[in-house]
């Protein structure tokens, strides 16, 4: 439990735009490559978006092209089947 007073890093889901504790939402971050990645730490260089760590925000961002406006990025369809694909079985884009 933090300490009264302790700041903690707050951010926003980009597809359901709740703010939420910067550790429980998942940080995808466009490289300089233009590749996507997960940026498990959190710091990664590159331009980052935060989705919530459920399938249905995912899915919504990648749906409704919130994500790719975050981004910065046009996702092609292996970049969406990557993000939405069979290991993400939860997930329907």
């Amino acid at each position: 439990m933090p300490r009264a007073g302790k700041y903690l890093p707050e951010r926003t889901c980009v597809a359901c735009r709740k703010p939420a504790a910067k550790s429980e939402l998942v940080r995808l971050v466009r490289c300089s490559d233009q590749n996507l990645v997960v940026d498990a730490g959190g710091r990664l260089p590159g331009r980052g978006a935060y989705v919530c760590r459920s399938g249905q925000c995912l899915a919504s961002g990648v749906r409704s092209g919130q994500l790719e406006r975050a981004l910065r990025i046009k996702l092609d369809d292996a970049a969406r089947q990557a993000l939405c694909g069979p290991a993400n079985k939860e997930v329907s884009c």
